[in-house]
């Protein structure tokens, strides 16, 4: 019996193997004939509404003989391919879909310390951000700091630690059952005889010490252009939706192809982190006679948190340090009663297409714009930032926190170059009649705040002014 239920679906990403959508002969999107490996996305109910457009038509009103309206024409590319291709016979017009925008929601749980690419929200960041990838999980330090900002590591490891690399500690006080999770970035790198001397930004609450280990973390940063512009930005992707029953008894299909991601938001859902994002194509296209779901699962890591086993740290300005110029500024724990991340990318095909349903030659990428508001306690140094000319660091931590050093708990958004969105950042009556107060902070460009002399994607990283944080196991 075919399948009729809006409950049994799936969403599956896929990388392009070829940018541009997997183009075919006919300039049809292939991801079958490309070799495409697809991983399943768990996702809200809201997804079966978000795979929905309007295919183009031409309207114009003629004079009748009796009353009525004229009829549509069809818009498009018609299948010349000699076979059914997306339910339209030889000699039929392809049903094609532009829609601006397809929305996904689930829960943030982590990929457990693994690489983010291997699963799907991971593709899908990855699409319109670069991903640092780090050769290990963690380094030890060979020696004690000269102040909290440092680590020392052998030279033998210094390969695994690149300028604009975040990196995270845990650090327990005394008396504390649990550890605090402390992330920076790296700032500088000098190699000496035996060791090399890394900067952090912001400080460490404590020196790192001799035998102190290092947590690598996986990054997401913000890049222009597309994958020939840095290695470490994906392809464009494929969004497969499947809908009305289990396996092949599903009667409904859309695919999106040329997509890269167009924004992302994370946000409180009742102390959970809740992902959401949206993914911009270049076509969609109906295929309901191959529609089959999948097997969808969410990632291994635990719930990111927004309330337990975190922590939000704000660090002094660092708008007067020289560029070419190490940060090393100290950090402040910030509580908040609550914050949320918006970030919007700016997107475009490059070179129109106009021999197939594909909108364009490859898709770019032109933009990257974030925005945090967080709700904290009446704070003047997030009053004064612009009466002050500052630019400081937020990183929001998100827990569960835990034991050991290569905990895969966690994660960090650090927006490296915060100033103030807007004039706005009044205290005002709260809950429980607290005083509370909220700012809207926004990503400044040009993070040039490091030492040395990167170039590609280390460049990139090292210049981000925010980045999304995973810690590798």
């Amino acid at each position: 019996m075919a399948g009729k239920s809006t409950q049994i679906y799936s969403v599956q990403i896929g990388e392009a193997i070829t940018a541009g959508g997997d183009k075919d002969d006919n300039f049809l999107p292939d991801p079958t004939s490309a070799g495409v490996s697809f991983s399943g996305m768990a996702t809200t109910t809201a997804t079966v509404d978000a795979f929905a457009g309007d295919e183009a038509f031409h309207l114009e009103d003629q004079g009748r003989r009796t009353p009525g309206e004229n009829k549509p024409a069809a818009i498009g590319i018609i299948n010349g391919s000699g076979s059914t291709k997306y339910g339209a016979a030889q000699g039929e017009f392809i049903r094609a879909m532009y829609p601006d925008e397809i929305s996904l929601s689930h829960r943030l749980r982590t990929a457990n310390g693994a690489d983010p690419d291997s699963v799907a929200f991971g593709k899908v960041l990855n699409s319109s951000m670069g991903l640092y990838k780090p050769t290990a999980a963690t380094v030890t330090c060979a020696d004690d700091g000269a102040n909290e900002g440092q680590f020392i590591i052998a030279n033998g490891d210094n390969t695994k630690v690149i300028l604009g690399a975040p990196v995270r500690v845990y650090h327990k006080a005394a008396g504390q059952d649990t550890f605090n999770h402390e992330y920076a970035v790296v700032t500088s790198k000098s190699v000496g005889g035996t060791n090399t001397t890394y900067t952090v930004h912001p400080k460490f609450e404590h020196i790192p010490q001799n035998g102190d280990v290092i947590q690598l973390c996986y990054a997401f940063y913000p890049v222009i252009g597309d994958a020939s512009t840095d290695s470490n930005l994906s392809n464009d992707i494929h969004a497969q939706f499947d809908m009305g029953g289990t396996g092949s008894t599903a009667t409904v299909r859309r695919l999106a192809s040329g997509c890269r991601c167009s924004g992302f938001s994370i946000t409180n859902d009742n102390s959970g982190a809740s992902l959401s994002m949206s993914l911009r194509p270049m076509v969609m296209l109906q295929d309901d006679a191959n529609a089959s779901t999948a097997t969808t699962s969410e990632p291994a890591g635990k719930l990111l948190q927004h309330r337990y086993g975190c922590r939000v740290d704000l660090a002094a300005s660092h708008a007067g340090i020289a560029s070419g110029t190490a940060a090393s500024e100290a950090r402040a724990y910030l509580p908040n009663f609550d914050h949320s991340i918006e970030v919007s990318f700016e997107t475009a095909p490059d070179a129109p297409e106009t021999r197939g349903v594909i909108r364009g030659g490859k898709h770019l990428i032109h933009n990257a714009t974030c925005q945090v508001s967080i709700t904290t306690e009446n704070n003047e140094d997030l009053q004064r930032l612009i009466a002050k000319d500052e630019v400081r660091t937020l990183i929001l931590g998100f827990g569960p926190g835990g034991h050991g050093t290569t905990n895969a708990n966690g994660a960090a958004f650090i927006l490296k170059n915060a100033s103030r969105a807007d004039g706005s950042a009044n205290p005002s009556a709260g809950d429980q009649s607290r005083i509370q107060q909220v700012t809207t902070l926004r990503a400044v460009a040009d993070f040039n705040t490091f030492a040395g002399s990167p170039t590609g994607s280390e460049l990139n990283l090292a210049s981000a002014p925010f980045i999304l944080a995973f810690p590798k196991s």
